[in-house]
């Protein structure tokens, strides 16, 4: 009864948001991408299946409009519905690590704070793949490492770059491991890696005009590396909104001061996992706008909270086993 108030009052959110939105003059055409799939996608899904059905890989959101009948109230509609699916399973989530005071003030504050993030509002009335992308990688958070190759597919159709996603599942002795592989393999191979991330650096992403945050891109290498260390403190603090307080900046940034506020109150301290941090680290590496940034970490910053909890949980079994004392709480 209750994830069915929960789909259904998010289904309502998204339906008032959207009213909101179209009041305040954003129309369906803000994101070009919108347009794309609402004009192109049935002569973009024709191309590829007369070329390479391999082409499939990060076109695969043309084949879902193309079915949709490239019309954007169905596909803003189905977003809305997943919309309010993936609150269903963050709802869950919550209910079964956070349950020490269930049903308090505090309990509901926390529950608020993960279910209505502003941007990822913004993106269910939308015809955007992101809120897609967003509902396999919340799945493939919550579940074991077993249900990766369930989602990896998925995601790989939708966006190449999610294959970067996949590192959130990996256990932490095993990502410092591959981090030190890494580090030898960019070492012995450096000319190479060197001339492509260059190669990264010379594109100019920053395409809109609000997008003011720095990308180092006149600094080489250097540059490279500053946005691979700086880009994701930014995201996932929400600080870039202070560098570039645009409007279409500060619903991603209250959202992230959102995650951050919610990993107190059900872990007792501000989250920057691993996991989240390095993959967000790769693409800020590879990416020079921070508006396309910020799209393509936005799935990983939904599950910030989730890998933060699963890390904590993980912690303090361990913590309890090397006492000799047998957990008591769920798994």
């Amino acid at each position: 009864m209750r994830t069915i108030v929960v789909f259904v009052m998010s289904l309502a959110a998204a339906l008032l948001f959207l009213g909101i939105e179209r009041f305040a003059g954003i129309p369906w055409n803000f994101h070009p991408d919108s347009v794309t799939y609402a004009t192109f996608a049935h002569d973009t899904v024709r191309a590829i299946l007369a070329q390479s059905y391999f082409l499939i890989l990060n076109n695969g959101y043309y084949f879902w409009a193309d079915l949709l009948g490239m019309s954007v109230a169905l596909m803003t509609a189905a977003n809305m519905l997943l919309f309010a699916s993936t609150n269903v399973i963050l709802f869950r989530f919550h209910d079964r690590y956070c349950n020490n005071d269930r049903g308090s003030v505090r309990w509901l504050i926390a529950l608020l704070l993960i279910l209505a993030n502003p941007y990822r509002l913004h993106l269910a009335t939308t015809a955007l793949k992101d809120t897609m992308i967003v509902m396999f990688v919340v799945l493939m958070a919550v579940n074991g490492r077993r249900a990766v190759p369930w989602f990896a597919p998925f995601l790989g159709i939708l966006r190449v770059a999610s294959i970067f996603y996949l590192i959130i599942k990996l256990p932490r002795k095993h990502l410092i491991r591959l981090l030190f592989v890494a580090l030898l393999l960019s070492l012995v191979f450096a000319d190479a890696l060197g001339g492509r991330l260059l190669e990264f650096n010379s594109a100019d992403m920053q395409l809109r005009e609000f997008d003011r945050i720095p990308n180092f891109r006149n600094l080489g290498l250097f540059g490279t590396l500053a946005r691979g260390v700086f880009w994701p403190i930014l995201a996932m603090t929400g600080a870039f909104a202070v560098l570039s307080p645009a409007l279409a900046f500060i619903p991603v940034a209250i959202g992230s001061v959102m995650n951050q506020i919610y990993c107190r109150m059900a872990t007792g301290r501000f989250a920057v996992p691993l996991a989240i941090l390095v993959p967000m680290a790769i693409i800020g590496a590879l990416v020079t706008g921070y508006t396309a940034y910020i799209r393509y970490v936005y799935p990983l910053l939904v599950v910030l909270p989730i890998v933060a909890i699963q890390q904590r949980y993980t912690e303090e079994v361990d913590r309890l086993r090397q006492a000799g004392i047998a957990p008591a709480f769920a798994a």
